[in-house]
Protein backbone atom coordinates (compact mmCIF):
# COMPACT_ATOMS: atom_id res chain seq x y z
CA UNK A 1 0.00 0.00 0.00
CA UNK A 2 1.32 3.29 -0.38
CA UNK A 3 1.67 5.25 2.22
CA UNK A 4 -0.57 8.18 1.47
CA UNK A 5 -3.04 5.48 1.35
CA UNK A 6 -2.67 4.15 4.51
CA UNK A 7 -4.28 7.27 6.09
CA UNK A 8 -7.69 7.29 4.03
CA UNK A 9 -11.15 6.10 5.22
CA UNK A 10 -11.97 5.09 1.69
CA UNK A 11 -9.01 2.34 1.72
CA UNK A 12 -9.39 -0.77 0.48
CA UNK A 13 -6.55 -2.39 1.04
CA UNK A 14 -7.09 -2.29 5.01
CA UNK A 15 -10.65 -3.59 4.41
CA UNK A 16 -8.80 -6.70 2.10
CA UNK A 17 -6.50 -7.14 4.96
CA UNK A 18 -9.27 -7.06 7.97
CA UNK A 19 -11.54 -9.64 5.79
CA UNK A 20 -9.31 -11.76 3.90
CA UNK A 21 -7.57 -13.97 6.11
CA UNK A 22 -3.87 -14.34 4.25
CA UNK A 23 -3.74 -10.71 3.55
CA UNK A 24 -1.20 -8.35 4.63
CA UNK A 25 -0.10 -4.76 3.74
CA UNK A 26 3.00 -3.12 3.41
CA UNK A 27 3.44 0.56 3.27
CA UNK A 28 5.52 1.84 0.20
CA UNK A 29 7.10 4.94 -0.48
CA UNK A 30 8.40 6.01 2.73
CA UNK A 31 11.94 6.55 2.10
CA UNK A 32 13.66 5.92 5.52
CA UNK A 33 11.74 2.76 5.47
CA UNK A 34 12.32 1.06 2.39
CA UNK A 35 10.48 -2.45 1.42
CA UNK A 36 12.27 -5.26 2.57
CA UNK A 37 10.81 -7.09 -0.99
CA UNK A 38 13.17 -10.40 -0.05
CA UNK A 39 11.04 -10.80 2.75
CA UNK A 40 7.55 -10.29 0.76
CA UNK A 41 8.57 -12.05 -2.23
CA UNK A 42 7.92 -15.93 -0.99
CA UNK A 43 10.91 -18.16 -2.72
CA UNK A 44 8.40 -21.11 -2.40
CA UNK A 45 5.47 -19.77 -4.05
CA UNK A 46 4.49 -18.47 -7.57
CA UNK A 47 4.46 -15.03 -7.00
CA UNK A 48 2.43 -12.72 -9.22
CA UNK A 49 1.89 -8.94 -9.83
CA UNK A 50 -1.91 -8.45 -9.90
CA UNK A 51 -2.01 -4.81 -12.48
CA UNK A 52 -3.47 -5.26 -16.47
CA UNK A 53 -0.13 -4.18 -17.76
CA UNK A 54 0.27 -5.05 -21.56
CA UNK A 55 2.01 -8.32 -20.70
CA UNK A 56 -0.22 -9.46 -17.98
CA UNK A 57 -2.07 -13.02 -18.57
CA UNK A 58 -5.08 -13.86 -17.62
CA UNK A 59 -5.72 -14.77 -14.30
CA UNK A 60 -8.14 -18.16 -15.66
CA UNK A 61 -4.34 -18.78 -16.26
CA UNK A 62 -3.22 -20.15 -12.98
CA UNK A 63 -6.30 -22.07 -12.26
CA UNK A 64 -4.09 -25.45 -12.66
CA UNK A 65 -1.82 -24.23 -10.05
CA UNK A 66 -2.31 -25.52 -6.76
CA UNK A 67 -3.80 -22.42 -4.53
CA UNK A 68 -0.94 -23.00 -1.52
CA UNK A 69 1.65 -22.57 -4.15
CA UNK A 70 0.13 -18.79 -5.60
CA UNK A 71 1.58 -15.48 -4.10
CA UNK A 72 -0.51 -12.41 -5.05
CA UNK A 73 1.42 -8.78 -4.84
CA UNK A 74 -1.50 -6.43 -5.04
CA UNK A 75 -0.63 -2.80 -5.46
CA UNK A 76 -2.74 -0.38 -3.27
CA UNK A 77 -3.15 3.22 -4.18
CA UNK A 78 -4.87 5.31 -6.85
CA UNK A 79 -4.39 3.96 -10.46
CA UNK A 80 -1.23 6.28 -11.17
CA UNK A 81 0.35 5.05 -8.15
CA UNK A 82 0.00 1.09 -8.65
CA UNK A 83 1.33 1.72 -12.49
CA UNK A 84 4.58 3.17 -11.14
CA UNK A 85 5.05 -0.30 -8.63
CA UNK A 86 6.44 -3.04 -10.93
CA UNK A 87 8.18 -0.56 -13.10
CA UNK A 88 10.10 0.97 -10.33
CA UNK A 89 10.95 -1.57 -7.67
CA UNK A 90 13.54 -3.78 -9.13
CA UNK A 91 12.79 -7.07 -7.40
CA UNK A 92 9.23 -7.11 -9.14
CA UNK A 93 10.51 -6.53 -12.77
CA UNK A 94 10.74 -10.28 -12.84
CA UNK A 95 7.49 -11.43 -11.61
CA UNK A 96 4.92 -11.94 -14.31
CA UNK A 97 1.69 -9.84 -14.04
CA UNK A 98 -1.32 -10.53 -14.03
CA UNK A 99 -5.14 -9.17 -15.16
CA UNK A 100 -8.56 -10.28 -14.64
CA UNK A 101 -10.71 -11.99 -17.17
CA UNK A 102 -12.44 -9.26 -20.07
CA UNK A 103 -15.11 -8.36 -18.80
CA UNK A 104 -17.78 -5.31 -18.62
CA UNK A 105 -16.93 -4.73 -14.72
CA UNK A 106 -19.35 -2.19 -12.79
CA UNK A 107 -17.36 -0.85 -9.49
CA UNK A 108 -19.24 -0.60 -6.47
CA UNK A 109 -17.03 1.38 -5.02
CA UNK A 110 -18.49 4.77 -4.51
CA UNK A 111 -15.51 6.81 -2.36
CA UNK A 112 -13.60 7.31 -5.32
CA UNK A 113 -14.28 7.74 -9.60
CA UNK A 114 -12.48 5.20 -11.25
CA UNK A 115 -10.21 6.47 -13.75
CA UNK A 116 -12.04 4.46 -16.47
CA UNK A 117 -14.88 2.21 -17.59
CA UNK A 118 -14.20 -1.45 -16.13
CA UNK A 119 -12.05 -0.21 -13.35
CA UNK A 120 -12.19 -1.75 -10.07
CA UNK A 121 -10.61 -0.80 -6.68
CA UNK A 122 -8.02 -3.20 -5.01
CA UNK A 123 -10.44 -4.82 -3.50
CA UNK A 124 -12.68 -5.66 -6.03
CA UNK A 125 -10.10 -6.69 -8.25
CA UNK A 126 -8.87 -9.22 -5.44
CA UNK A 127 -12.18 -10.60 -4.87
CA UNK A 128 -12.09 -11.09 -8.76
CA UNK A 129 -8.74 -13.02 -8.37
CA UNK A 130 -10.56 -15.01 -5.63
CA UNK A 131 -13.69 -16.10 -7.52
CA UNK A 132 -12.06 -17.05 -10.90
CA UNK A 133 -9.51 -19.32 -8.91
CA UNK A 134 -12.39 -20.36 -5.58
CA UNK A 135 -15.45 -19.83 -7.23
CA UNK A 136 -18.04 -17.31 -5.81
CA UNK A 137 -19.07 -18.51 -2.89
CA UNK A 138 -16.71 -15.16 -1.06
CA UNK A 139 -18.39 -12.89 -3.55
CA UNK A 140 -21.54 -11.93 -1.58
CA UNK A 141 -19.42 -11.83 1.75
CA UNK A 142 -16.86 -9.25 -0.15
CA UNK A 143 -19.74 -7.53 -1.85
CA UNK A 144 -21.46 -6.60 1.81
CA UNK A 145 -17.65 -5.76 3.04
CA UNK A 146 -17.40 -3.07 0.28
CA UNK A 147 -20.67 -1.59 0.27
CA UNK A 148 -20.40 -1.01 4.13
CA UNK A 149 -17.40 0.53 3.82
CA UNK A 150 -18.55 2.52 0.68
CA UNK A 151 -21.64 3.81 3.36
CA UNK A 152 -20.02 4.57 6.18
CA UNK A 153 -17.20 6.38 4.43
CA UNK A 154 -19.50 8.40 1.95
CA UNK A 155 -21.65 9.11 4.86
CA UNK A 156 -19.06 10.83 6.48
CA UNK A 157 -18.16 13.39 3.65
CA UNK A 158 -19.38 17.09 3.96
CA UNK A 159 -21.24 16.70 0.60
CA UNK A 160 -23.04 13.06 1.35
CA UNK A 161 -25.80 12.67 -1.24
CA UNK A 162 -27.49 9.28 -0.37
CA UNK A 163 -28.48 9.17 -3.96
CA UNK A 164 -24.79 7.41 -4.50
CA UNK A 165 -26.10 4.74 -2.55
CA UNK A 166 -28.97 3.54 -4.84
CA UNK A 167 -26.36 3.05 -7.62
CA UNK A 168 -25.87 -0.85 -7.96
CA UNK A 169 -27.89 -1.80 -5.15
Amino acid sequence: MHKRESYLSSNTGRLAKNTLPNCKIHLRGDLNNPLDWDSIIPIDKQTYFLFPSEDAISVSELKEIPREKLHFIVPDGSWNQAKKVHKREDKLKDIQCVKLEEKNYISNYHCRKQPKPNFLCTYESMGKVIESLEGDSQAEFLEKNLKALSVNSLKNRRHFSGKILELNT
